[in-house]
């Protein structure tokens, strides 16, 4: 911090101007190199990408552009915006504590009708996921078993170092505060929660754990955080819990049957039909602190790539005509669901099923 010719403390500032060489960038660059000669701005160093060095200064000479007094004043990067790869995009930008953007087409045959034709959009796109930073933050029993899934130069790359936390612990067992401040900064909650194929993981506790860890991250959500926007959550569940809300075909009287038999002896499966029922019934349509959606894969198989799938608003089969889904497919699905607005604005309170295309 340094204090201005007013008295007041301001940070000091990197700016980037991108389109600095056209009508309004010349001048934007001008009057911004002017501020940093007198003291007027808390810029201390403006960076500039342009297509052509030699144009630039021949339009902002070395003794103009960058005086003697402030020698670090100017730095020009030489290069095609849309061409640069992500790493020297994100070099140019990181430091950056302003970015405008002066970018435009050349009123040209070639510009107005040559590409790129979205040069301004798919640039304010390109800075706004370079500076958007991403932690993904889990809750695992093991830290150890976590990390021989996930070594940390793989989990947590150099580029950035802050992208993964593990949190060590029983999510039952968890305090609410605990809870709380594990969720309480998080715009998507996932949960992946099953019980493992054993006697212990069928027939022992919890056996409503899906349901009871849904609960509770509605409540905390609910009446703790009351988020201003709200926080999207993402259940994975299964084809076989029909949509509580009758919007799946009827099932015939033999399946019925049979789910309710597969009701009574396996408590995973009451537990799947809970989960859905309480987003349905208790989490509704109209929370405005939570918006969720539900997939439901049908037979799950291992693969190691994702391949082709299909998504639908209800199961297409009948209960014992299911299709295999690869969980590289549902994992893929649900990642969308994180990180695409349209995807997830598509199924928004909504329970997909998910299956491999034949």
């Amino acid at each position: 911090q340094v204090s201005s010719k007013f008295g007041i403390k301001m940070n000091l500032t990197r700016t980037l101007v991108l389109g600095a060489t056209g009508g309004t960038g010349i001048r934007l660059v001008e009057q911004m190199l002017n501020k940093i000669s007198d003291g007027t701005t808390t810029t201390t160093t403006l960076r500039v990408i342009t297509r052509s060095k030699e144009r630039f200064h021949k339009l902002f000479p070395v003794p103009v552009a960058s005086p003697q007094d402030k020698p670090n004043s100017l730095e020009v990067i030489e290069a095609s915006l849309l061409d640069m790869t992500d790493e020297e995009f994100m070099k140019a930008i990181e430091d950056c504590d302003v970015v405008v953007s002066c970018l435009g087409h050349n009123m040209t045959m070639k510009g107005v009708y040559g590409e790129p034709r979205r040069l301004v959009t798919d640039t304010i796109k390109r800075v706004h996921h370079t500076t958007t930073t991403t932690t993904l933050r889990v809750i695992t029993r093991s830290k150890e078993r976590f990390h021989k899934l996930f070594p940390v130069p793989v989990a947590s790359p150099q580029d950035k170092p802050n992208s993964l936390e593990v949190i060590e612990a029983s999510l039952l067992d968890m305090t609410d505060e605990e809870f709380m401040k594990a969720i309480e900064d998080c715009d998507v909650v996932v949960s992946c929660l099953g019980h493992n194929m054993t006697m212990k993981g069928v027939y022992g506790e919890p056996r409503r754990l899906v349901t009871d860890t849904i609960k509770r991250v509605h409540h905390t959500i609910s009446n703790r955080i009351q988020p201003t926007q709200p926080v999207h959550f993402i259940l994975m569940n299964t084809a076989g819990a029909a949509h509580p809300g009758g919007m799946d075909d009827d099932r015939t009287r033999f399946e019925r049957t049979v789910m309710g038999c597969i009701r009574t002896l396996l408590p995973p499966h009451r537990d799947n039909e809970g989960a859905i029922e309480y987003l349905w019934n208790d989490v509704g349509l109209n929370d405005p602190y939570m918006e969720w959606v539900a997939v439901r894969p049908d037979a799950l198989i291992d693969t190691d790539e994702v391949s082709s799938y299909d998504t639908f608003e209800k199961p297409k089969t009948g209960l014992f005509e299911g299709h295999e889904s690869s969980r590289s497919n549902v994992a893929h699905f649900m990642s969308n669901l994180v990180s695409d607005k349209n995807t997830w604005e598509a199924w928004k309170f909504k329970m997909p099923y998910l299956c491999d295309s034949k």
